[in-house]
């Protein structure tokens, strides 16, 4: 079996496991643990986890993905390298820069999207927040009239 198929079959397992937990976590049918946090973000946490990432930039989340992808796919490269297999039709010794370039590449993609998916559920979560928080003043405010 190739390193492309054994790869594919890794990252498959991995999203439909994290989807599976997700569905069942959002129906109330499993609690959080340990082994699912792995695949699941508590609420509280990733607000509180996206405002320190705010405060610190967006401009060093997406640099410090890049490095991710560069290194991850420098790995990769390297291994590609040591076994002696090209990379997508490319002769042996433009393997590496092109798993570099395809790290920075990856690695910005990634970025973005996780940026632009965690606003969105941040927003959301912090529109809800408000909405219970008004409700529960509203809801004191009857009881003492």
């Amino acid at each position: 079996m190739s390193i492309f198929k054994i790869t594919v079959i890794v990252v498959v397992t991995y999203v439909v496991i994290a989807l599976i937990l997700r569905y069942f976590i959002t129906i109330k049918k499993l609690k959080i643990s340990k082994l699912s946090r792995l695949f699941y973000d508590d609420d509280e946490k990733f607000i509180k986890s996206w405002e320190k990432m705010k405060d610190k930039g967006v401009l060093k989340y997406i640099l410090k993905n890049i490095v991710i992808g560069i290194v991850t796919m420098g790995i990769i490269g390297i291994f590609f390298l040591l076994n002696k297999f090209t990379m997508y039709g490319y002769e042996q010794r433009q393997t590496l820069f092109v798993a570099l370039f395809m790290g920075i590449i990856f690695g910005l993609i990634n970025s973005l999207t996780q940026y632009i998916v965690g606003q969105d559920r941040y927003r959301q979560l912090k529109e809800n927040c408000k909405v219970e928080s008004d409700n529960i003043d509203n809801t004191n405010k009857s009881f003492k009239e």
